[in-house]
């Protein structure tokens, strides 16, 4: 075996044995200066002696799985809350840096702002430039914790929501504020009150979308300024004190009850119209057919024979008219001779007659009477003419 590849082995023995070593120092670290310092402990970085591991190391992770977490522990801080994300840390510089993808690394040199690198390979220049903030590019989502908000009509609320940001400017993420999670969550909440303060209790629940709008760009007029941009913002819970919402419950009760009653009294009253009309309908397609009956009786009766057979109907529905008179009472009032039937049939066919009209409004039985009279008379003028005239002989002639 060669002597490089003994050289080799030992130091990757070496490094293996340093990484366990780097963990215990760091948790020794940890708790000595807790009760010295109110740094959280995660923000303490503890250095490896390993020359081939150019990483810091978390000390809350546990020693068998921290190897496999070391090249993304200091790159990402995926451990870290959003409130600490933006904390200041810094990192060794060993001139040669992998940058993750959408993450941004702040370069300070001398101290002084130099540059933002993105995800790739980078080259920088050890102990001159510094490593001085990571920020993470992607959209993060930060939880607004409840709050107290009253609205126009002094009624006071619980509001609760969602903010999601993203990180636009990583210069000025951490340059503009000391820590711009904690701030925009303070502004987030602010305008949320601000905003309900200006609409009553019902619209708070029915202009959600455009009260989440105006919390949005309420804060993304500040937030530039802190390199952030707000994505949305979503009202998660809005809690009314316990009295309003039993009458709220009450009044959807009572408005469900009215919508039930409207729709009753909508339904009967769509059963009347259609009922109405059904009717109405029937009247008119009643009053049709008798009328249409009525004319074929009328063009029959004109025709040859139909008087004769109408003076029939007639007589026998006078005759059965009397006779269900006599059937339904005891007293009756008759216009003509009881032990006349002929006369009672003649008074029937004088109003059959009188009624009787053609379609110019002419009795037709008074026309057709004068026409008779009329050639009846005619008849005795010519029967009276001839007798009255001489009859020509042979005897009456005189001889001259």
């Amino acid at each position: 075996m060669s002597i490089a590849k003994l050289a080799r082995n030992r130091a990757v023995d070496t490094a293996m044995k340093g990484v366990p070593m780097a963990y215990i120092l760091g948790n020794k670290a940890v708790v000595g200066s807790r009760s010295n310092s109110t740094v959280s402990p995660r923000m303490i970085p503890t250095q490896s002696s390993s020359s081939l591991f150019n990483q810091t190391f978390s000390p809350i992770s546990p020693p068998n799985a921290g190897f496999r977490n070391v090249p993304r522990s200091f790159s990402t801080d995926r451990h870290l809350d959003p409130y600490e994300r933006f904390m200041r840390r810094t990192a060794i510089n060993w001139g040669i840096r992998f940058v993750p993808q959408q993450e941004a690394f702040v370069i300070e040199r001398f101290g002084k702002f130099y540059k933002v690198i993105e995800a790739g390979l980078h080259v920088l220049v050890p102990l001159v430039d510094q490593i001085a903030y990571i920020h993470s590019l992607k959209e993060q989502t930060i939880e607004i914790p409840e709050q107290p908000a009253v609205t126009t009509d002094n009624v006071s609320i619980r509001v609760n929501g969602v903010l999601f940001v993203k990180v636009i400017d990583a210069e000025r993420a951490s340059y503009g504020n000391d820590n711009v999670m904690y701030a925009v969550t303070q502004l987030a909440q602010t305008v949320m009150r601000s905003a309900i303060g200006k609409m009553p209790l019902d619209k708070t629940f029915m202009e959600r979308d455009t009260l989440n709008a105006n919390i949005v760009e309420a804060i993304n007029d500040v937030a530039t300024q802190w390199g952030l941009i707000c994505r949305r913002y979503e009202i998660r819970d809005i809690i009314p004190p316990p009295g309003i919402r039993d009458s709220m419950v009450m009044q959807a009760e009572a408005e469900r009850r009215k919508r039930a009653e409207i729709i009753e009294a909508e339904g009967k009253r769509q059963a009347v119209i259609l009922t109405s009309e059904a009717a109405k309908m029937n009247s008119i397609n009643r009053a049709t057919g008798e009328a249409e009956a009525i004319r074929i009786i009328a063009e029959a009766i004109q025709g040859n024979g139909g008087q004769a057979a109408a003076s029939l109907k007639v007589a026998q529905d006078y005759v059965q008219a009397f006779n269900k008179m006599a059937k339904e009472t005891t007293t009756m009032l008759l216009p003509a001779p009881v032990g006349d039937p002929s006369s009672m049939v003649a008074s029937a066919l004088a109003l059959y007659k009188n009624l009787i009209v053609d379609k110019h409004g002419k009795n037709l039985f008074q026309e057709n009477s004068t026409l008779a009279k009329s050639a009846r008379q005619i008849e005795h003028d010519e029967a009276t003419e001839s007798r009255e005239k001489p009859v020509f002989s042979l005897q009456n002639t005189k001889k001259d």
